[in-house]
């Protein structure tokens, strides 16, 4: 787990066999531990999904800082810290010099982010499409997704993403198995952003393992994809949801 602190610091805990929580060691913590003693920190995400196909995920952690510096640490077996290679760290590292980031979010083996000027971007592992290239190619450093600069939100949570452009359109890609990206009558994996719908009325979007959630202008929650658990909160557990449904 990772989560930050009123002052601004950084704070994990957990399973750390691939340096994921920061501390500069292996050994796993059980009570929140501070990450360095920097008080700039503003937003971070842990990845925390597995990737069963591949029997590896869900321990790398990427945060950014005040001044619009990207930071990432934990495994990287997949170019998923953003630095060129893919060898592991356990302190965080600042991810090339720009000073633009606003959000990042950690996937299973791949991270996703957004730049001030609405830009969308992405790298690390790829077999689904995830990285919403256009193509299955694994990316080690930070890569534009299209040319569209009009991204506002983002969500990824396993092996497929979510996002909303600023017109409140609502967008996925990646993984499809269980429906999760939204489209009846198709679970075919997307590798480029594709829009759910027509509606433009979204304002926030969420991703589970295998399933989706966003809510509308209206305040009304919607949910799609694998529903075996009843996870998508419908009243059933059929095995899925193909489209966007209110809960």
């Amino acid at each position: 787990s990772a989560g930050l602190a009123t002052d601004g610091s950084l704070w994990t805990w957990g399973w750390n066999d691939a340096g994921q929580l920061g501390s500069g060691t292996n050994t796993p913590v059980y009570v929140p531990q501070q990450v360095g003693a920097e008080t700039d920190w503003v937003q971070v995400s842990a990845a925390s999904s597995f990737d069963l196909n591949l029997n590896s995920g869900g321990l790398h952690t990427a945060a950014v800082k005040a001044d619009g510096t990207l930071w990432t640490w934990g495994a990287n077996d997949h170019g998923q810290l953003g630095d060129g290679s893919t060898t592991d760290r356990n302190t965080p590292a600042q991810v090339g010099t720009d000073t633009t980031w606003v959000a990042v979010h950690c996937g299973a083996l791949h991270t996703l982010a957004l730049r001030a000027d609405s830009t969308l971007w992405s790298w690390g592992h790829n077999f689904y499409g995830q990285l919403g290239q256009g193509d299955l190619v694994e990316l080690h450093t930070p890569t534009q997704v299209g040319t569209d600069s009009t991204w506002w939100q983002i969500s990824t949570k396993e092996n497929h993403c979510l996002a909303l452009k600023g017109d409140s359109s609502l967008w996925s890609w990646g993984l499809n198995q269980y429906y999760q990206l939204g489209f009846f009558n198709d679970n075919q994996n997307k590798v480029v952003p594709t829009r759910i719908g027509t509606a433009t009325d979204w304002r926030s979007v969420a991703t589970g393992r295998h399933f989706s959630f966003a809510v509308k202008g209206t305040g009304t929650l919607w949910g799609w994809g694998r529903n075996d658990y009843a996870q998508l909160g419908l009243g059933n557990n059929s095995s899925y949801h193909p489209v966007p449904e209110q809960v």
